[in-house]
């Protein structure tokens, strides 16, 4: 574990904030940085002020929204990102941070109340935030991760250099074949996989290798095989 922590941090740049691994090299004050799942802003906050960049914040429970400390240029949306842009029954959850589009994942902890909001497709929150390339996808939304990252298109996943996502099999086993699914069709198409979570995919970062040199992705591969033999150990 020592030599993959002397790696990440000497060789790579990878920062964690808030469970969330991410290359913090490449992070300037012109990036774009898209935050789904702000929550009351702790991500946010902490990126922020360590790297700069532009922020879209996507934050549908309306308690979190207007905590969102937002400046321009940074933008924020009190939508959920979804397959289609219509209004959502959203359940709210005793935990905010389990505030979902879906039942089973909210009364985990108790569903307070229900509320509807407005979906956004991942296009049309691109247009509306007026954004195209992305360096930086954080995704952390409570299950809607699986059916988000399987409809982007190839084209759309050209645009984004990396994406950290928290991926939600720790609280459902069941979702682990599906999430693995969705890795190897990301795999498939470019990314490399890494996965920093110990037993599930709580926290795994996502590079896309056509933003990288060759030296980079040999690392970042090298990276992935270890990462995988500490799984198993």
């Amino acid at each position: 574990m020592n030599i993959i922590n002397s790696i990440l941090k000497k060789w790579l740049a990878i920062d964690c904030i808030c469970e969330h691994h991410f290359i913090a090299g490449i992070l300037t004050d012109a990036s774009i940085i898209v935050d789904l799942g702000a929550n009351k802003g702790e991500f946010f906050n902490l990126a922020k002020n360590k790297y700069g960049g532009k922020y879209v914040l996507v934050e549908p429970d309306g308690d979190l929204f207007a905590k969102l400390p937002v400046i321009s240029p940074d933008q924020k949306f009190q939508v959920v990102i979804s397959t289609e842009n219509k209004l959502y029954t959203f359940y709210r959850s005793e935990n905010k941070e389990a505030n979902s589009l879906t039942l089973e994942m909210a009364s985990q902890w108790h569903v307070s109340d229900t509320v509807q909001v407005q979906g956004f497709t991942f296009d049309r929150l691109a247009k509306e935030a007026n954004i195209d390339a992305i360096d930086l996808l954080k995704i952390d939304i409570e299950g809607a991760e699986l059916d988000l990252l399987s409809q982007l298109s190839r084209e759309q996943l050209t645009k984004i250099r990396q994406i950290t996502c928290e991926f939600h099999d720790f609280m459902d086993l069941n979702q682990m074949p599906q999430v693995e699914s969705v890795l190897n069709q990301l795999s498939a198409k470019g990314f490399i996989v890494l996965n920093f979570s110990k037993k599930n995919h709580r926290d795994v970062l996502l590079i896309n290798a056509d933003f990288f040199s060759i030296w980079n992705i040999f690392t970042l591969k090298f990276i992935s095989l270890l990462l995988g033999v500490r799984r198993k150990n």
